[in-house]
């Protein structure tokens, strides 16, 4: 057996695909999906092909639906089943289906719906594969698709919790020359030198910008790498943090590495024989000893799991985040909601076998024990505070007034990089084809792009041990929500600045299609400062008589007789004009004209019911908030606006803990990754007002 086929194992992967939160179905609680493809996947050992045939995938286990999870976990609870799992067009497809049993499932339901959770990972076991000979390349030729879940964030392809159905294959020869190994007995071999190697090798190659902050940066991420809640807080796992330090291994191979590691020594976390089965079964106390020959009673990781849900939701229905009497009613029936902070530390411990490291310990040495994580500490409490953290922030961030969404289109941008965004733009006009036959030319498209790069943008807030030992969460909850308000404000104020930014000429952003204001004279879209006038059925008139009046771009050479026609659906006006540009939408009559009863009839308000008003205070930068803004319909396939693009459809902000090693308490970053762009300016008009 070839030393590579060793280090090949069938244990349980993983792969992540999108899901399309247009496809769902609110009634039915579906979402069809792609759950799998021919891909090539990378893996440490190798680029990984799932063949996609009748012959090749085992689906025994999906004829009556696959569970569906949560982030692989299954210790947790069932959210609903894959039905209809078949094999189309060399991909594996399944339809979604959410229950409606628990508040898990409708929670995760609602985020996939509205798009918040946009990722789907398959569990997998490989029986077969064959290795193509002089490659690197491994073509999977039997495996058993195991469950679905729905993920929040991408994965390593070969990290999970589950992996633990380890064997080792046995060698034969193809007729092709290419290895084929088929899945035999049990054991595995984990070649960390390998990893090793390849870091190195990695290293040299690839060359660093800024070898000191690459290298924090580097140290950082392998310590949160082992201060995971699956990762064993023992001698060896310490030994291999040590290694991957001075081995300068990355963070993905790190990952693998304790993976590797992990399968060789811990129990089975996941029963293949039946995943639903496993996920749903309890689990009971387990009474054993520990290193010093002390008997412990732990709890099974449901009742741990359990506990820690409850620790959660009873703190955020301390700090006001869940106000729902039935939720606070639940939270109260679940016994650790009127406990205070450091009592839920000691029954945290307890129910993870822990308790004996409180000992003797008094509040204060107990907060710091609970605020404790990574190799050489026991503590996983840190990680339900960094659940709440993100919940609060995430409060903040709805509950923030923010106007931006009312006309504005949101997007997605896949990294850091300069994006260009084409526009819509239009087609050549039409040449006329004798009758009895003529010549068809080709046409083109305008070429036109906008260019798009997205910025980062973030605060820091914590909970310390003080906060713990007096039992005071409201600074905690106050400074994360505050925080969450904050990101939310800042895309508002991303999106108008788009629009009212000083540039030479006019106002809004420099287009990239000419290199003119967005509102300017060369448009055809701006009124400037004497010529304007407030909101009325005359002003509007002229408005929508300039947006509908431009050209449809064209390539440079070509000629265009087309008009857009655009008409205003949305009118946006600083606080100083709302109740006018309020009355121009409702009124029947025009505001402006006489009250003689002949007059009303001689001047229907023809915008009655025509117009969305927005009212946003970043308009009063604009001519003391005398100037108005008209925009073409939201989502308008015919003309863009101003789109805000966030990271990968993150459309919120992103909590994690910052690492203070001098700071006696938890840190929390906030971040936001966003940036507003105006794409075209022949759907916006702009009156500086009188």
């Amino acid at each position: 057996m070839s030393e590579r086929n060793k280090r090949i194992r069938s244990g349980h992967y993983e792969r992540r695909v999108a899901l399309d939160a247009s496809q769902a179905n609110e009634e039915a609680r579906t979402v069809p999906a792609s759950l799998s493809s021919e891909h090539e996947y990378e893996r440490w050992f190798g680029r990984e092909v799932l063949v996609h045939d009748d012959a090749s995938v085992d689906l025994s286990r999906a004829k009556s639906g696959l569970p569906l999870l949560l982030g692989h976990d299954a210790s947790a609870h069932v959210i609903g089943r894959v039905d209809n799992v078949r094999i189309e067009d060399r991909r594996l497809r399944g339809d979604l289906v959410f229950h409606d049993l628990t508040d898990e499932a409708r929670d995760t339901w609602a985020l996939v719906r509205d798009g918040w959770m946009r990722d789907l990972s398959i569990g997998y076991r490989i029986k077969k594969w064959e290795e193509e000979k002089g490659s690197d390349l491994v073509r999977v030729t039997n495996w058993e698709v195991l469950e679905a879940s729905v993920v929040s964030v991408p994965a390593d392809a070969t990290v999970g919790v589950h992996r633990s159905d380890s064997t080792r294959g046995e060698n034969t020869m193809s007729d092709d020359g290419n290895t084929v190994t088929e899945v035999g007995g049990q054991g595995t071999v984990v070649d960390l030198a390998r990893v090793s190697e390849r870091s190195k090798k990695q290293g040299l190659t690839e060359g660093l910008k800024s070898g000191a902050q690459v290298e924090r940066v580097r140290l950082k991420a392998i310590d949160q790498a082992f201060a995971s809640p699956i990762v064993p807080r023992t001698e060896d796992f310490a030994a291999l943090r040590e290694e991957a330090i001075d081995n300068g291994w990355s963070e993905d191979q790190t990952r693998k590495a304790i993976m590797e590691l992990m399968a060789t020594r811990a129990e089975p976390a996941f029963d293949h024989s039946s995943a639903d089965d496993a996920a749903a079964a309890p689990q009971s106390r387990q009474v054993r000893e520990d290193g010093a020959g002390r008997t412990r009673m732990s709890m099974g990781r449901d009742e741990r799991s359990t506990l820690s849900q409850s620790i959660e939701q009873a703190l955020l229905v301390r700090m006001g985040v869940i106000t729902d009497h039935a939720a606070v009613q639940d939270a109260r029936e679940r016994g650790v909601a009127g406990l205070d902070l450091v009592a839920m530390g000691r029954q945290f411990f307890e129910v993870n076998g822990q308790g004996h490291l409180l000992r003797g310990l008094d509040k204060h040495g107990v907060a710091r024990i609970m605020l404790r994580t990574g190799p050489h500490t026991h503590s996983d409490f840190p990680y339900i505070l960094a659940n709440v953290a993100t919940k609060i922030a995430r409060k903040g961030y709805e509950e923030a007034p923010t106007t931006y969404q009312d006309w504005a289109n949101i997007g997605s941008l896949p990294d850091f990089k300069q994006a260009y965004i084409p526009g819509l733009g239009s087609f050549s006009d039409l040449n006329e084809i004798p009758l009895g036959g003529g010549k068809y030319e080709h046409g083109t498209m305008a070429d036109i792009n906008e260019t798009a790069t997205l910025k980062t943008y973030g605060r820091l807030f914590g909970i310390s041990r003080a906060a713990i030992v007096n039992d005071d969460l409201n600074q905690f909850a106050r400074a994360g929500i505050a925080m969450g308000a904050a990101a939310a404000r800042k895309v508002n104020y991303l999106a108008y600045q788009a629009l009212i930014a000083s540039a030479s000429g006019g106002y809004g952003q420099t287009m990239t299609e000419d290199s003119t204001a967005l509102f300017h004279s060369n448009h055809g879209n701006y009124i400037a400062s004497g010529s304007g006038g407030e909101p009325s059925v005359t002003t509007m008139n002229a408005a929508e008589a300039a947006m509908m009046k431009a050209r449809a771009p064209y390539r440079s050479g070509d000629t265009s007789t087309a008009y857009l026609n655009i008409r205003p659906a949305h009118l946006i006006v600083a606080p100083e004009k709302y109740g006018t540009a309020d009355v121009l939408a409702t009124a029947m009559y025009d505001p402006t004209g006489t009250t003689s009863a002949k007059s009303l009839r001689d001047s229907p308000n023809r915008w009655k019911g025509r117009l969305t008003i927005t009212a946003d205070a970043q308009l009063s930068a604009l001519n003391s908030g005398l100037a108005w803004i008209a925009a073409a319909p939201k989502g308008n396939s015919a003309i863009d606006t101003v789109t805000v693009f966030f990271l990968e459809g993150q459309q919120g902000p992103y909590t994690e803990e910052q690492d203070q090693f001098d700071s006696d308490g938890r840190t929390y970053k906030v971040r936001i990754d966003a940036v507003a762009r105006a794409l075209d300016y022949r759907g916006l008009y702009l009156n500086f007002g009188s």
